[in-house]
């Protein structure tokens, strides 16, 4: 929560602002990490569920839908309880798109690797 002017403003629309400000303080490691981690699984599980990997657009799609729902939410529960717990923040919702390309690329990386060893085990059998 800020106080600007006297007002209660509920969120912070300028990117980057709040991760280079967080990085002046100790508590980067939880403000950044935690953000890039909250939907970090996403793509991991979805893997694990559905034999076919979407592309990767599909992937950062569902990210940013459920990033925006989720500042959204912090938002209307902010400004219809008059009680900011959070700022709805930009930059969590890029923390968050970011964390799961992260594990996008790794699901494509493990993805890949299964298909070569694949690969070279039908070309071993014969």
């Amino acid at each position: 929560m800020k106080m600007v002017g006297g007002n209660i403003t509920y969120y912070q629309l300028i990117p980057f602002k709040t991760i280079a400000n967080t990085f002046q303080t100790n508590a980067w490691v939880i403000q950044i990490l935690g953000n890039v981690l909250l939907l970090f699984p996403m793509p991991l599980l979805h893997s694990l569920l559905v034999k076919e990997i979407p592309r990767m657009r599909v992937f950062i799609v569902m990210g940013a839908v459920i990033s925006l729902g989720i500042e959204l939410i912090q938002l209307g529960i902010d400004v219809i309880g008059h009680y900011p717990s959070h700022v709805a923040d930009v930059d969590d919702f890029i923390l968050n798109i970011v964390g799961v390309a992260i594990s996008t690329i790794i699901v494509y990386v493990i993805h890949k690797k299964d298909f070569f060893i694949k690969i070279k085990q039908k070309f071993r059998k014969e």
